[in-house]
Order: structure tokens, then C-alpha cells, then sequence
């Protein structure tokens, strides 16, 4: 006798393209919807990555330092300017062949021992007075020729542009002093004292070529390797300037901006001093000319801490949203199950629709974050502080937006596409919105 029971059969799992399909389909239908939750999402991922890419150019500019020194600043007890060398015994500085008696008699330190930046910096002021007596006076020779009807201010003191200074023979280094950034024209009386106290320059490095030239027969390279293998780390630095400032000073983000080999200080370090890290090279050198930025620890926690926030506004945001979309396919989602979809079905139509829209607004978001990041950083500091991003970094937070955003919009959707998932098929197909 035949089993005349009805028999249930496995309800068949659709593929996921019939899903995918789907939620084009219903992103399609309540597009300006899909795309406010878009723009959540593109507001916190762009805010994301501008706080991180601002850290790939949070570097101070340069500023003067004299050869043989380094400056330190930022979360430390005394900012300021320290040698870059340690002191070296008479012993050591006689038997390294490269001092005289009297370069050695004239750089001791009152600890009994030769105190090597001066010495280093005394020989690189031999070779700079040098150049400045032969640009100054050159620059001399220009001024002698302009008229002097040009900067006569007997009558009045007109002013004077770049382009006019120029025409009437200014030289250019004497336009640079007399027009520093953000100005744009400058006083016939300017140039007037500038004629006047330009042979003073000049008597003024004659007197320091002879005040240094006992340092002039000590061969530069052979000084600069001896200097090296006597240069103090950033640790050493940090505690001669009396140690960090341990409330604020981020141990694990000590910036360090070096001179390029153009001259421009575009080359950048990044050390830590806090020996639990494992990370850690307080021992790095330093090297003349470098200016070294001890970080605000708590200027980090700020910007990671309005990260978060601005994450979890977008996330309350998308959830709303999500929701929303679920009230509004109820009978489309009682009509589905009617059909024979599966609870994961639904669940599914609903992650691929956060993921789509994670994705791509993640994108637009790190573009938009990327473009204000660089402009606004070139306005303040230059393109160099731009080109001198490592791409590797601005990849890695390229993944970092991408996968936050992705994240962000999964955990978002759970709650929604879970509701949708248990609503009973009749209850759906009964509401009205």
C-alpha cells in the first residue's frame, strides 16, 4: 500500500546571482534612499582618511640650523637647539691626525674634553663666510649699477615690485631679503639701507673667514666620518634636553626631519624611545641639520577618538536606513518566502546590498578624504610634504578605508536583514506602510 503522506522536498538554495540581482534591483528602485545611506558612510570613511593621511604629513617645517647642531621640539622639558656629536678626549682628538694644536686649545668644553660640534661647525663657518663674501659682493657690484633716482626718497617712498626690481637690475638675493614670503612689493627705502649696509655684510665675513681660518686646512670628508662615528643617538638628545614631558610626549612617535640631498629638509624619520615597544631605536643617529618633533600623544588620541565617533554615527545611520528599507519591502519580502526563499536568501540580499553600497561609497569617500588631505597640506607647507609620502603608507590606508567601510556596513545590516529574515511570510504580506 502506497504511502499516501505528502512528503516536504528540500527547498533549493538560490545562487547568488539571482540575489545579487535582486538588490540591484531594489538599490535601483530606492536609489536617493540607497544613496543617503551612501553618504553617511562616504562622510566617515573621507574623515578617516584624512586624519590618517594628515599623520603622513604632520611634519614641522625646516627651519635654520646651523651644521654640527640639531633642533628638538614638541613634549619635552627643554626645547632648543644641542650638538649633534659628543665631546671626544684631547687624546682621541690628537690621535685621529685630522686637529691642529690650536683648533683642539680652541674648542674645549669645560668638562676638560673637545667639544666636537664646535669644531665641526668651525670649519663648515670657514667655507660659508667664504661663499657669503663672494655672493655679497657680487650682489654689490649689481646695486652699484642700479640708478640711484630708482630708491631716492627725498620726495616719497614709493613701493616696489618683484617685476619693476627686476627691470631696473635688483639682484635676486636682494629681492628674496626684501620680499619674504606673502609680500609682494617692498620700500624704495628698504633698498636704500640694503645698498647702504650691504659693504657692512661683506666686512662682517671677512671677519668671521679670519676668525675660523685656523679650521680651513682640516679635510671635510675625513671630518665628517670621524663626526659620524662619534654622533649621538635621539635617546642620548632627549635625555641631554632633560627627558620627555611624560604626560603629553608620545614615546612611540618621535618625527625626525633630515636634510635632503637638494638642501630641502624633505627626508623623514619616524622613531620610538619607549624601550617596551618592540619597535623600538632610540639608538638611531642623528645627523647635523636634523630637526626632531617630539609628538602629542594626546593630539592622537584626539583624532583616533573622532575617527571612532564619526564611524559610529555612520553606523547608527546605516542600521536606520537598513531598517527603513526592511519596513519598506515587507510584502516584497512575505512575497519571496511565499515563493520558497530561504531565510538566508534574505539575509543574503540584504549584506549585498550594504556591501555594495560599502564598498563603492568607501572608495568615494577615501578620494574625497585623499584630495582635501593634499591640498590643504600643499597650501600650508608645499608639494614637497606631499611627494614625500611613501605610497606604501597611503596604500595601506587606501585597504584601511576600504575594509572599515565594508565592516562598518556588514555590522550595520545584521540587525535589519535579521528582522527580515524572521518575519513570518503572512505578517509581511499583511502590513501596510
Amino acid at each position: 500500500m502506497a504511502n499516501d503522506k505528502p512528503t516536504i522536498q528540500r527547498q533549493t538554495k538560490l545562487p547568488l546571482k539571482t540575489a545579487f540581482d535582486i538588490t540591484m534591483s531594489g538599490m535601483k528602485t530606492r536609489f536617493w534612499r540607497s544613496m543617503i545611506t551612501a553618504a553617511g558612510v562616504m562622510l566617515g570613511i573621507a574623515f578617516l582618511t584624512m586624519v590618517f593621511i594628515n599623520s603622513l604629513m604632520d611634519w614641522q617645517k625646516p627651519i635654520r640650523i646651523e651644521d654640527g647642531y640639531i633642533r628638538i621640539d614638541g613634549q619635552i622639558i627643554k626645547n632648543g637647539f644641542y650638538g649633534a656629536y659628543k665631546d671626544i678626549t684631547v687624546e682621541e682628538a690628537k690621535r685621529s691626525g685630522l686637529f691642529s694644536e690650536a683648533v683642539i686649545n680652541d674648542c674645549m668644553a669645560e668638562n676638560g674634553k673637545v667639544d666636537l660640534t664646535k669644531l665641526y661647525n668651525g670649519r663648515y663657518m670657514y667655507d660659508h663666510s667664504k661663499d657669503m663674501i663672494d655672493m655679497r659682493t657680487e650682489e654689490l657690484k649689481g646695486l652699484e649699477k642700479i640708478d640711484e633716482k630708482f630708491y631716492d626718497t627725498s620726495e616719497v617712498d614709493v613701493s616696489i615690485n618683484k617685476r619693476t626690481a627686476k627691470k631696473n637690475g635688483v639682484p635676486e638675493g636682494i629681492i628674496k631679503i626684501l620680499l619674504p614670503k606673502g609680500t609682494k612689493s617692498f620700500k624704495a627705502s628698504q633698498l636704500a639701507a640694503e645698498v647702504q649696509n650691504t659693504p657692512l655684510k661683506i666686512k662682517f665675513w671677512e671677519r668671521q673667514r679670519v676668525k675660523y681660518s685656523m679650521y680651513k686646512d682640516i679635510d671635510k670628508k675625513k671630518l665628517t666620518d670621524f663626526c659620524t662615528k662619534n654622533a649621538k643617538s635621539v635617546s642620548e638628545i632627549i635625555s641631554e634636553a632633560s627627558g620627555l614631558d611624560e604626560a603629553t610626549a608620545d614615546k612611540r612617535d618621535v618625527k625626525i626631519v633630515k636634510l635632503g640631498e637638494d638642501g630641502a629638509k624633505n627626508k623623514r624619520v619616524s622613531v620610538s624611545v619607549d624601550e617596551k615597544d618592540k619597535n623600538y631605536n632610540g639608538g638611531y643617529l642623528v645627523e647635523t641639520g636634523d630637526y626632531i618633533v617630539i609628538s602629542d600623544i594626546t593630539a592622537t588620541y584626539r583624532s583616533i577618538w573622532l575617527a571612532i565617533m564619526s564611524l559610529l554615527v555612520c553606523a547608527v545611520g546605516i542600521t536606520n536606513s537598513m531598517l527603513m528599507s526592511v519596513t519598506e519591502r515587507f510584502k516584497e519580502i512575505g512575497t519571496m518566502k511565499c515563493l520558497g526563499a530561504l531565510d538566508s536568501f534574505i539575509v543574503t540580499i540584504f549584506v549585498l546590498e550594504s556591501a555594495i553600497m560599502g564598498i563603492a561609497a568607501s572608495f568615494i569617500g577615501f578620494v574625497i578624504g585623499f584630495i582635501i588631505s593634499v591640498c590643504s597640506n600643499a597650501a600650508d607647507k608645499g608639494w614637497k610634504y606631499v611627494f614625500a609620502m611613501n605610497p606604501v603608507d597611503v596604500l595601506q590606508i587606501f585597504g584601511l578605508a576600504i575594509a572599515a567601510g565594508l565592516v562598518l556596513t556588514f555590522f550595520a545590516s545584521i540587525p535589519p536583514a535579521r528582522k527580515a529574515a524572521t518575519m513570518p511570510a503572512a505578517i509581511a504580506l499583511r502590513s501596510e506602510i
